[in-house]
């Protein structure tokens, strides 16, 4: 089993904090764990797998709370809150950056949305991340800065950015390519695209003629 799946799922389920109850003095690390298991952290979309257990669960909130991405509050009446730090959010957004996905569409408009970027040196690692990211979702790399995508994604785009924080360094735009066979082929290869999508332009284009 995957460690990423059970922090991600414990990371969702105290997003709103949890409340409970210690029958001692000790703080319920167990008793949270427990009650991810068999509650909140078997929710979807995020369901845990089939051989998470408490114990798993258990092991990774205190990694979490070591690590300062949970905290921990006492109510007093041996009552404790579980939240999520400013740090537990952030590497939560980056679990759902890692989830963002252009929405499938079922027909090519022929248009091609092309993203640019100018990131300063300073900002580098944003910079590959971003690159990495753009090759993940399935865009073709025209140029180091230029990347070119067949179906509208200018609300995932702005997700992504807004996420890394580089808004100011990037533009989207739609519009049409000439000679543009080359791509087709890459996105029908990458069944991004059909094959009737492929020839299209071609058969429009000796009708006309």
């Amino acid at each position: 089993m995957r460690k990423s799946v059970v922090v991600k799922g414990v990371l969702l389920a105290l997003v709103g904090g949890v409340v409970l109850v210690a029958p001692g003095a000790a703080i319920p690390l167990g008793a949270l764990a427990k009650l991810l298991c068999e509650a909140q952290y078997s929710a979807a979309p995020y369901k845990a797998p089939e051989e998470s257990d408490p114990e798993k669960v258990r092991q990774s909130i205190y990694r979490l709370r070591k690590n300062e991405y949970l905290k921990i509050k006492s109510l007093g009446g041996k009552k404790f809150k579980f939240e999520l730090t400013k740090k537990g959010k952030k590497l939560l957004a980056r679990y759902h950056f890692s989830d963002f996905k252009i929405n499938s569409q079922k027909r090519w408009d022929g248009l091609w949305r092309m993203f640019t970027f100018d990131i300063p040196e300073k900002k580098r690692l944003l910079r590959d991340s971003l690159r990495k990211r753009l090759q993940e979702l399935g865009f073709f790399r025209f140029q180091k800065s230029v990347w070119i995508y067949p179906f509208e994604c200018a609300e995932e785009m702005r997700m992504v950015c807004e996420f890394l924080e580089i808004q100011p360094y990037t533009i989207t735009f739609t519009g049409k390519i000439n000679d543009d066979y080359l791509l087709r082929k890459h996105f029908v290869y990458k069944r991004i695209l059909t094959k009737s999508d492929l020839w299209k332009k071609a058969m429009a284009e000796t009708q006309f003629n």
